[in-house]
C-alpha cells in the first residue's frame, strides 16, 4: 500500500470579510478543525433515547507573526487582532486542493473567539486564534 502524505504548505487557510475576496493566513504552523455534536441521552424504560443538537465547530490556528504580509493576498496577527477586537463575523475557507474539485473543504462563517500572542527569548513571535463557527460548515 502506498501512502501519499499531504504537505501542510499545500493546504492554506483563508479568511474573508465579504466571502469573495480571500486572504491567506501567512506563516501558519498548524490548523486544527474540531467538529462536535451535543448529545442528550434520556434513560427510559424503552431503553436509552439519544437526542442530538446542531453541529458545532471551531478551527484553531497557530502561526508566526509576519510584520510584512503581502497586503493584497495575506493576513497576519495585526489584522486578526483587529477583527477579534471588533467582533467581526468572517468567512473562512480551508480546503485541498486549493481549486475546483476539492478532496476536502471546510467553509463557513466564524467569529474569532480567542487570540493569544506570545514571544519567548530566542524565538519568533507566535500567535494562536480560535475561529468559532456561526451556523453550518460547508464540506462539499
Amino acid at each position: 500500500m502506498s501512502v501519499t502524505a499531504l504537505q501542510s504548505s499545500s493546504v492554506p487557510f483563508y479568511v474573508s470579510t465579504n466571502g469573495s475576496t480571500w486572504k491567506m493566513i501567512v506563516c501558519k504552523k498548524s490548523v486544527t478543525f474540531k467538529g462536535t455534536t451535543p448529545v442528550n441521552t434520556e434513560d427510559t424504560d424503552c431503553g436509552p433515547i439519544v437526542g442530538i443538537a446542531s453541529n458545532q465547530w471551531t478551527i484553531d490556528i497557530d502561526a508566526v507573526v509576519n510584520t510584512t504580509p503581502d497586503i493584497g493576498t495575506q493576513e497576519s496577527y495585526e489584522q486578526i487582532l483587529k477583527w477579534w477586537n471588533l467582533q467581526t463575523l468572517l468567512y473562512i475557507r480551508w480546503d485541498y486542493p486549493d481549486s475546483a474539485g476539492t478532496d476536502f473543504k471546510h467553509e463557513g462563517q466564524a467569529y474569532i473567539t480567542s487570540i493569544t500572542g506570545q514571544v519567548a527569548q530566542g524565538s519568533a513571535m507566535n500567535f494562536q486564534a480560535t475561529f468559532s463557527g456561526q451556523g453550518a460548515i460547508t464540506t462539499v
